[in-house]
């Protein structure tokens, strides 16, 4: 599939195409010279662009994967393990402390997070105040 950013350079190219083509014809009426030689020369650079490019984003691609890949070894050694973190988190005494730990440490999803700190926040003591029963 091609990326829309292949896409742009292949449009970017084509407009410098164009005007190279006005700008070599201006040139040669101008100057009485021929310039199919250079426009050959030119559209050679261009596909050459075009396929550095896409060399570059498949490197990128290969990059990103990589990083993911690195990213999720944290996550799996967890699974590994067999750790329910939201038991883990329920259980421990500084919930809240392991709870923001866990997700900065990218170990728990933020849906997960988000649960648990409602729940924690719904569990909380509350205080409660009962107005006088004026008679």
């Amino acid at each position: 599939m091609i990326s829309m950013r292949i896409l742009e350079v292949k449009r970017k190219n084509s407009i410098k195409r164009v005007k190279f083509i006005k700008d070599m014809e201006y040139l040669s009426s101008l100057l009485n010279i021929k310039y199919e030689d250079k426009l050959k020369e030119f559209d050679k650079l261009n596909e050459e662009i075009l396929t550095t490019f896409t060399e570059l984003e498949l490197v990128n691609n290969k990059i990103n994967d990589l990083e993911n890949k690195t990213n999720k070894l944290k996550s799996d050694m967890i699974k590994e393990k067999g750790i329910d973190l939201g038991k883990f988190v329920r259980e421990n005494i500084n919930k809240e402390e392991v709870i923001d730990r866990l997700f900065q440490c990218e170990v728990m999803s933020s849906e997960l997070w988000e649960t648990l700190k409602t729940e924690f926040w719904n569990r909380r003591k509350k205080s409660s105040y009962e107005l006088p029963n004026w008679k």
